[in-house]
């Protein structure tokens, strides 16, 4: 058996995106997980955003046989990145020469820092990563609910995020995330190069009482940055947010609505689950020890 490793920066071509679509869904059907958020799909082909894919070709049988993705999300030079191998691939090594690639591609981007990311549950989670050299971190949920026709008028509306908004929700960014003024412009700088990113403002009588991020990647929508305005909060402008995001989902034909929590916020979990939504699965976040 003959294993090829090459790299392949973002925005991937029609065909590579095919087969990392191809290798999630197979071990993902064998591990009962869903991978293609952990792969960056959903970026992956999109112009503008800085990532790339280490893949493993078992040159014999012309199959991609594992991926390591590895994206800078906000631009700061700060990677996310995860493996997967095909389940027929996983005890002869294949596993630890992808990784070994993957921090090699890393050093050559010259990356400041990196998190790995594991499904729990998955074949390469704490263990193999342990080996790596990596110490568990944090862990995220995943939450997901339905889209829903809104069945009455809500005290909010949503309008799309305009260039004048930048400062007043950079503002709600701060206050929302613990961020610097700073972060939270970069943040939102990132959020509005996205292209199938949008970025919603909710009013009150037409003032500003809040913001929420949407992206939609095939028929899902994940929600991001969800933030109120501190002095309003506690008097429902967060789930009428959510109501009219899950209309909006339905307008666009679009079933499932999925976002991510970190474990620890049971504050935030209360909420999403008053609001209908539902634990789905839970990634762990890994950082290098040493």
């Amino acid at each position: 058996m003959n294993i090829s490793i090459l790299t392949a920066s973002y925005p991937v071509d029609r065909l590579t995106y095919e087969e990392v679509a191809e290798l999630a869904q197979t071990a993902g059907e064998t591990d009962g997980l869903q991978y293609e958020q952990l792969l960056h799909l959903y970026a992956s082909a999109e112009a503008g955003v800085s990532g790339f894919y280490v893949l493993a070709y078992d040159d014999d049988e012309d199959r991609l046989v594992a991926a390591a993705s590895a994206i800078d999300e906000i631009g700061f030079h700060t990677f996310e990145s995860s493996l997967v191998v095909h389940p027929l691939y996983r005890s002869i090594g294949v596993g630890t020469a992808i990784h070994e690639a993957l921090e090699q591609a890393l050093a050559v981007r010259q990356s400041a820092g990196t998190l790995m990311l594991a499904k729990e549950h998955a074949p390469y989670n704490e263990a193999f990563l342990q080996k790596c050299g990596y110490g568990y971190n944090f862990s995220e949920a995943t939450f997901m609910t339905q889209s829903a026709s809104l069945q009455e008028t809500v005290a909010v509306t949503l309008r799309p995020y305009a260039p004048a908004d930048f400062a007043r929700v950079a503002n709600l960014y701060e206050q929302a995330f613990g961020d610097t003024l700073e972060e939270s412009e970069q943040l939102l700088e990132y959020n509005t190069a996205q292209q199938q990113t949008m970025i919603w403002v909710a009013e009150q009588q037409g003032e500003v009482v809040g913001t929420i991020t949407t992206t939609i990647y095939e028929d899902e929508l994940n929600i991001t940055a969800l933030a109120v305005e501190q002095t309003m909060r506690g008097q429902g402008i967060g789930s009428y947010i959510i109501a009219l995001v899950k209309d909006e989902a339905c307008k666009e034909n679009v079933a499932t609505i999925t976002l991510d929590v970190e474990s620890e916020n049971e504050q935030a979990w209360s909420f999403y689950v008053k609001n209908g939504f539902e634990k789905v699965s839970q990634t762990n976040y890994f950082v290098k020890l040493g």
